[in-house]
């Protein structure tokens, strides 16, 4: 009286977040579909706050002009925690993702491209994107691909392995 049991092994596990990028993991939201996931790529709609108690009761605006004698210290009006590591929406398309701030300016990637703009370009933000207007994209790609060379070799970085801006 022997009993046979068959077993399947070696079996493909997948782990849940095989197909999500760094920052989709930062911001906790619902895991997507392998194949919706290739689906989104740039130029999708930005995405919409579907949670009325996480969206601000207005969103916090950068200020357009600054009086000289007040210098350019926005950080002030807006915190790195929010424009760091978010999609940068520009006429409700998204066109990239900021990766750093650097006197005054926002650094955003798209593609292989970095963009460096004034933060004065910034007309809001949400818990997923950055909203900006307008720029000068030829100047942008310009000042961002100088900012790549000049912190390429400089870069710092914490115990968590998070960017330090200096």
């Amino acid at each position: 009286n022997q009993t046979t049991e068959n077993r399947q092994v070696g079996s493909k596990w997948e782990h849940k977040h095989d197909d999500l990028d760094w920052h989709s993991m930062s911001i906790p939201h619902p895991v997507p579909l392998k194949a919706q996931a290739e689906k989104e790529v740039p130029g999708e709609p930005a995405a919409q706050l579907r949670d009325p108690k996480h969206q601000p009761a207005a969103p916090l605006r950068a200020p357009k002009h600054q009086p000289p004698d007040q210098g350019q210290d926005e950080d002030k009006t807006i915190s790195k925690q929010d424009i760091l590591c978010k999609f940068v929406v520009q006429h409700g398309q998204r066109i990239g993702e900021t990766i750093s701030i650097d006197g005054g300016h926002i650094v955003f990637k798209h593609g292989a491209e970095k963009l460096y703009i004034p933060m004065s370009s910034i007309s809001g933000f949400t818990d997923e994107d950055v909203e900006i207007g307008d720029f000068n994209r030829d100047e942008a790609l310009r000042l961002g691909e100088e900012w790549h060379q000049r912190t390429t070799n400089s870069l710092k970085f914490d115990k968590n392995g998070m960017l330090i801006n200096d």
